[in-house]
């Protein structure tokens, strides 16, 4: 249900005391590339936060991950083929800008 049925799941983790001085801030770097490259493959991305947090509070998803003892989830990424497709953006008015 948290997951609305995607096919596949990227999780962005390192270790809790180790030795990445802002493991927070790395793995939310990563995953947005990773975001950003699967659309560029066509592949839909969204940020599941659930998912994240119950992988370092829920045991039973914590040892079905099967990650590292020291290593705690700092993102989590749904991928998968989008249901539709945009074509082009709505249309909208031109952007007014005075250069001063």
């Amino acid at each position: 249900m948290v997951l609305r049925g995607a096919p596949h799941v990227a999780i962005a983790h390192a270790p809790a005391n180790g030795n990445m001085l802002k493991p927070t801030e790395d793995c939310a770097i990563a995953i947005s590339y990773l975001e950003l490259a699967a659309h560029a493959h066509g592949i839909g991305a969204c940020w599941s936060g659930f998912l994240a947090n119950g992988a370092n509070d829920y045991q039973p998803l914590v040892e079905a991950l099967g990650l590292p003892e020291d290593h705690k989830v700092y993102g989590a990424l749904m991928l998968g083929y989008p249901k539709f497709r945009y074509r082009r953006i709505p249309l909208r008015e031109p952007a007014k800008i005075e250069w001063r």
